[in-house]
């Protein structure tokens, strides 16, 4: 009986470890992907975890809770966590999720489409009101 149930055990973490880890591999680590997840772009990558940090998530513009237009030579941005943001850089834009799970400063670069020059500009995250300080 006790031989039975450690087989049983061992089949159900096996089962686990390779449910997740097929899960990790997979374009989002919170069961969506970026093709079915409310709100979040379908044409761009889905670049929720960068270099172990949760940066934020792709979105469409209509879910932008603001703009920020860059102009030549902005060194930084200011966002709140949670928000959501349309960034328009030389006639071209793209919208950003900053649900950054306690991310404070990135470069901008690190989620900006290849095709949008940001690079030298900082993103600062401060907390949302229901956060506080």
């Amino acid at each position: 009986m006790l031989r039975k149930f450690s087989v049983l055990l061992t089949a159900g973490a096996l089962s686990a470890a390779l449910g997740t880890s097929a899960f990790a591999e997979g374009d989002a680590q919170d069961g969506y992907s970026s093709g079915n997840r409310p709100g979040v772009a379908s044409d761009s990558p889905f670049k929720s975890t960068i270099k172990g940090q949760h940066l934020g998530s792709a979105m469409s513009a209509q879910w932008a809770d603001r703009q920020i237009e860059l102009r030549p030579g902005a060194k930084y941005v200011n966002v709140t966590r949670g928000e959501t943001v349309l960034i328009k850089v030389g006639g071209k834009a793209f919208a950003w999720k900053f649900d950054t799970l306690g991310t404070p400063v990135f470069n901008l670069q690190e989620i900006a489409p290849k095709d949008i020059n940001v690079q030298g500009v900082q993103v600062y995250v401060g907390p949302n009101d229901q956060e506080g300080e």
